[in-house]
């Protein structure tokens, strides 16, 4: 590539957010250049706090429930590469922050409409659930706990359930963000991998270009008339910061998550999408609980006759991204007693699918879904810009609370917003 390119847009950034805009501006002849820091096959990466301080709070919680973390400090999984975390997740399309957005003047209804209906999602049906999965729901149900289907970006007709939603779909069934990227190449959009963008590039108040670095670590200028930022929830504050706005990276949230599991021999999840999930108490006690196929590597019993239950915790929004990419998110004593509520309620499910109360162990992983560090009334706008003219966020930094969702679909609705906003400003 040249020292010096130029672009109506440059994208930085290909999961779902940047993949959206990039296909959705690409489509429309837009010229696009998608700017992304890592190589062509994505690959998880986890995102470690700048200390680790240990507190009588994790100790408990080790003690009591068997839990791993030796520290207070949480950290946060996501993926780099081209589809980013839409590469290692299970696919699922949950609508959610549609109530928090419309309170910030954003709606979202006609994207998630349109997106259902172009990616044909639908809830998973029931003959691709696993033994695992319904005995799970079956569990809850008797209990008085609701347990409903995932809504999937999967192509049903390919799917076996086998399982592999979280690595690479044999069937090529599962839907991940590199579809978008794809499209939009074949619509004239240029994508760089492996550059990093360091700067957004500011002129008379409005942004101009980015600053990037190669493959070779040469320094590459991109000129632009728009700058979408799309690399995610550490990534993007990072960019902001290091251009000159300093109200980013606050307000760090993320969904510390638990998986709670025990043997039933002549059961098993191993081979099994991720199928059944709970929403019940996610607004009183902040949990979302769903049937699991990933358990912990050191769990004591053969993984064909396990069951488990993962849970996420809705996360307040009081961590920090600094500028160099460390992050500051502890486990606050609201959070611990989340976790001691969720690992009860999973417990009451697994005792009723069979699993001895004595055998039910609890690990803890690590947290998934950050965002909040860009969020919208704090450093972007309804229109999703920031105080630099012609920058936009489109990730999950501009989400300014958690949920305890996943967050993939309105991501990806918010950017066929902003999309569909600009090309009306440049048409």
């Amino acid at each position: 590539m040249p020292a010096s390119i130029q672009s109506e847009f440059i994208i930085v950034g290909s999961g779902p957010g940047g993949a959206t805009a990039a296909k959705e501006l690409a489509s429309h002849g837009k010229d696009v250049i998608i700017l992304e820091k890592g190589g062509p096959s994505a690959r998880p990466i986890l995102y470690r706090n700048r200390s680790h301080l240990v507190n009588k709070g994790v100790k408990w919680l080790r003690r009591s429930l068997g839990i791993l973390p030796y520290s207070r400090q949480i950290s946060i999984r996501s993926a780099i590469g081209v589809g980013g975390a839409s590469t290692v997740a299970s696919a699922n399309a949950v609508r959610a922050w549609e109530k928090t957005l419309a309170a910030h003047g954003i709606d979202v209804q006609n994207e998630f409409e349109e997106l259902e209906k172009s990616l044909c999602i639908g809830l998973l049906p029931e003959h691709l659930m696993g033994k695992g999965s319904l005995k799970i729901r079956e569990s809850a149900e008797s209990v008085g706990i609701r347990m409903e289907p995932l809504p999937k970006l999967v192509d049903f007709s390919k799917c076996v359930g086998c399982g592999l939603c979280y690595h690479d779909c044999p069937n090529d069934a599962r839907w991940s963000a590199r579809a978008f990227v794809q499209e939009a190449l074949d619509h004239g959009a240029r994508l760089m991998h492996n550059t990093a963008a360091a700067q957004v590039v500011a002129s008379g108040g409005k942004a101009a270009g980015v600053k990037a670095l190669g493959p070779d670590g040469e320094e590459i200028a991109i000129d632009a008339d728009k700058v979408i930022l799309a690399a995610g929830a550490v990534g993007t504050p990072i960019l902001l910061q290091n251009s000159g706005i300093k109200s980013a990276g606050d307000r760090l949230f993320c969904h510390p998550f638990h998986i709670v599991y025990g043997p039933v021999p002549g059961l098993s999840m191993k081979r099994e999408p991720h199928s059944v999930f709970s929403r019940q108490f996610l607004d009183k006690d902040g949990l979302y609980l769903s049937g699991t196929v990933v358990f912990p590597p050191h769990h004591g019993s053969p993984e064909s006759e396990l069951l488990g239950i993962m849970v996420k915790i809705k996360d307040d929004p009081e961590g920090k991204i600094f500028p160099d990419g460390t992050i500051k998110k502890e486990f606050s004593a609201p959070l611990l007693e989340k976790v001691r509520r969720s690992v009860a309620i999973a417990k009451k499910i697994l005792t009723k699918a069979g699993v001895n109360p004595r055998e039910v162990k609890v690990a803890y992983h690590a947290a998934l879904h950050a965002g909040g560090t860009a969020a919208v009334g704090a450093v972007v706008d309804k229109n999703l810009e920031t105080e630099m003219k012609n920058c936009y966020v489109a990730d999950a930094s501009v989400l300014p609370a958690g949920e305890g969702l996943p967050p993939m679909f309105t991501i990806m609705a918010l950017s066929k917003r902003l999309a569909g906003m600009l090309l009306e400003e440049k048409g």
